[in-house]
This record gives structure tokens, C-alpha cells and sequence, in this order.
């Protein structure tokens, strides 16, 4: 998706970057501008040459996502993390949160809260193999601004072995706005490129993040005039087999203005909602 300049308050960006051993990281953060808070999260990190990938859950409450404000080098530094499993920092360069429109991510931070090296990942592969990755780099680009409407997604459980089943839920909360809507749910594969969208019942089709024209929705057109809220719980399950992919899938719940995604990029009037979470084949 193409950066946009974020005007809101409230902005929604897309992150991704990688690990020194060739993994990658994906998601999405909310950020308030005003307060210089984080709304909601969800990033996956996907495998590498020795790295399984872990979960970061958008559901966990603070202090399980602390937000550290800094005037050194970063005036983002994010540390996600689940109690007693992991830790992730992503710094910024410095800059006003209030104008923080993202950019690079920065691979060092002399004054963050753990020792350098400060971009870190402290990952623990299911069940008990911990290992350390440090962040090489990466970017935020903000996809769009607060609108109104409210999205969520979620899936039960966060990891699976081979035999469990993944359910997954997601719901969308219309106020009542002007226009209409295309509703997309997917997932992101470990490869940080392949996309299995959710088309209705059980009907996925296969599309690709660098290309939206591939974007398939399970609703298309949907006026937002009048309000309304659709719960989809336990929309979709899966049950793994062997030859899954192994690592991190980024769950996502997106809508966009009707007919947004036909010129392969999306900016951020086109983008009205987008909530991510991730579960993983270990």
C-alpha cells in the first residue's frame, strides 16, 4: 500500500521489516496521536533461517504493549510482548508524535529500557526453545486515519500443531457513514506475500499484499448510510495438516471505500477500517 500523509488524530499504520537471520515482521498499530498511545496492535513474525516466528496477540491489554516515549533517537519506541514469552522493539527516529506520519525503523537506541543491541527479539519456539533475534530494520507507513467505523478480528487457538483446528472471528460496527464499502478478511502466509482471502461460506481465493487489484472481498458495495453491526463468529476453521506452511499468519479484518483497490494501491481515504492478529504453525 502507497504511504499517505496521516491527518487524524487517530492513524492507522501498516509495519514491516526484518531480522538479522533473513525472518521478517508484519502488522499493524493504531496510534493516537494526541495522547501518544497505542489503540490496538497486531504483528506477526514470520520464519527464517532458524527463527519459528511467534505471535503478538492485538487482544493483550497494557502493560502487555508498553508504549516508551523518548526524545533521543526514536520518539516511537514500541515494545511488544506477551508475559514471560517475548519481546519486540520497534524505535523511530525522532520526531514529533503529532506529526508522526512513520517511516524507517531504526536498528539502534542507546537509551531504550533494555541493553543494546536495542532492536530485539526475544522469541520462544513452541514449546520451550528460547532464542534471540535482533531487528535489521523495516517501515510504517500509515494506510488510514480514524473514520468511525470499528473492525475486529481474533483466533482460537494463537498456535496450532499438526491435527488442532484454528477458528477465527471477526466482527464490523457501522455508526452510519456516507458512501459504501468492500469487506475483505484474510490472512497473510509466512511469506509476507501470499494472501487467502475469505470470499463467503467456505469459498478463499489467493491474492497478493504488493498487488491490491488481487484484493477479493466477502461483501462488496455495502452502504454504510444506515447503522449496523455484523458478528461473524467462528467464520472460518481450518484444521492443519503437514504441509502448511510453518510460522506466523496475520489475520486481518480491512474495509475499504467501494472500488478502492482496482489501481493496485490504496491510500488513506480509501482505507476505512484495519485490525490485524496473528496465530502460528510452529
Amino acid at each position: 500500500m502507497a504511504p499517505v500523509v496521516a491527518s487524524a488524530d487517530v492513524v492507522t499504520f501498516f509495519v514491516s521489516g526484518t531480522f538479522d537471520d533473513g525472518g521478517t515482521f508484519a502488522g499493524t498499530f493504531q496510534l493516537d496521536r494526541t495522547s501518544a498511545s497505542i489503540r490496538s496492535y497486531g504483528l506477526a513474525s514470520t520464519r527464517g533461517s532458524v527463527f519459528e516466528g511467534f505471535i503478538y496477540d492485538a487482544r493483550q491489554p497494557f502493560p502487555a504493549m508498553a508504549n516508551i516515549l523518548s526524545g533521543g533517537c526514536g520518539v516511537l519506541q514500541f515494545s511488544f510482548g506477551l508475559p514471560g514469552q517475548s519481546i519486540f522493539i520497534i524505535a523511530f527516529p525522532a520526531v514529533p508524535v503529532a506529526t508522526f506520519d512513520g517511516g524507517a525503523i531504526v536498528n539502534f537506541c542507546a537509551d531504550v529500557h533494555v541493553p543494546p543491541p536495542a532492536l530485539t527479539s526475544f522469541e520462544q519456539r513452541l514449546p520451550l526453545t528460547s532464542m534471540v533475534r535482533s531487528v535489521t530494520g523495516g517501515q510504517a507507513v500509515a494506510v488510514g486515519s480514524e473514520t468511525g467505523l470499528s473492525l475486529t478480528a481474533s483466533a482460537n487457538p494463537l498456535g496450532a500443531m499438526v491435527g488442532q483446528t484454528v477458528t477465527t472471528s471477526a466482527s464490523v460496527n457501522n455508526p452510519g457513514l456516507e458512501g459504501s464499502a468492500d469487506l475483505y478478511l484474510g490472512a497473510l502466509l509466512p511469506d509476507g506475500v501470499t494472501i487467502v482471502f475469505w470470499t463467503g461460506e467456505s469459498s478463499l481465493a489467493l491474492g497478493s499484499l504488493t498487488d491490491t487489484s488481487t484484493f477479493r472481498p466477502y461483501a462488496a458495495g455495502v452502504s454504510l448510510a444506515m447503522s449496523f453491526v455484523r458478528n461473524m463468529p467462528d467464520f472460518f476453521s481450518h484444521q492443519r495438516i503437514g504441509s502448511d506452511p510453518h510460522g506466523a499468519y496475520l489475520l486481518f479484518n480491512l474495509a475499504t471505500r467501494a472500488g478502492a483497490v482496482a489501481g493496485g494501491t490504496l491510500t488513506s481515504t480509501d482505507v476505512l477500517g484495519l485490525t490485524t492478529t496473528a496465530f502460528v504453525f510452529p
